[in-house]
């Protein structure tokens, strides 16, 4: 590998934290800080003998996204809120009316688009009737965020029955046992929401 060998550094916008920098065993590397405007950046590394140079786009948005709540069941109908709020370059919100595009890898949006308001949009997420973890993607031109939301399974994988007392009771119509029974799903979780029949 090169190493003490002189590499210069250069970009078509933003700020470099060097310009020339020393390849140490092969590597060398620099910092690109974006300016306070939108633009696509060309840094480009020359070290005498070979050039090359990347584009890396700077956006003028940011997207922040978060998902409420962040785990729901795997019913089918149970819904998360996901929040989007868009700000500019400077952090403020971004003008009223810009669109936000979604998609997901699992379950159904309530839309693939929303237009901000005060920098915020909102759609809402349903669930699958599988098990897994829902990526949701919200873009604005080139910037995006990503929020995820597991989908737990409904299906109830153990039932476990106690009695209190379990030893038995006097038979004198008055004497009494309590009967609990705990149902989990199959990933082990507590299953809110089961529908258990007791017969004897």
């Amino acid at each position: 590998p090169e190493t003490d060998a002189p590499i210069y550094w250069s970009t078509t916008c933003g700020q470099l934290s060097v310009a020339t920098d020393t390849i140490s065993g092969g590597y060398a590397s620099v910092t690109l800080t974006a300016p306070n405007y939108g633009c696509t950046a060309v840094v480009t590394a020359d070290a005498v003998h070979a050039q090359k140079s990347i584009e890396i786009p700077i956006y003028e948005y940011g997207v922040d996204l978060d998902a409420d709540p962040s785990s729901i069941p795997a019913d089918g109908t149970s819904t998360s809120n996901m929040m989007t709020y868009v700000f500019d370059s400077m952090g403020y919100p971004i003008e009223d009316g810009t669109t936000v595009n979604y998609t997901t890898s699992m379950g159904s949006l309530s839309s693939s688009t929303a237009t901000t308001t005060g920098g915020w949009a909102y759609v809402t997420l349903t669930s699958a009737t599988t098990a897994g973890t829902a990526r949701v993607t919200a873009r604005v031109e080139g910037a995006t965020a990503e929020a995820y939301v597991n989908f737990t399974s409904t299906n109830v994988g153990n039932l476990t029955i106690t009695a209190s007392p379990s030893s038995g009771i006097p038979a004198d119509g008055a004497s009494y046992s309590v009967i609990q029974a705990i149902a989990r799903r199959t990933d082990g979780s507590p299953a809110a929401g089961a529908v258990i029949s007791f017969a004897t």
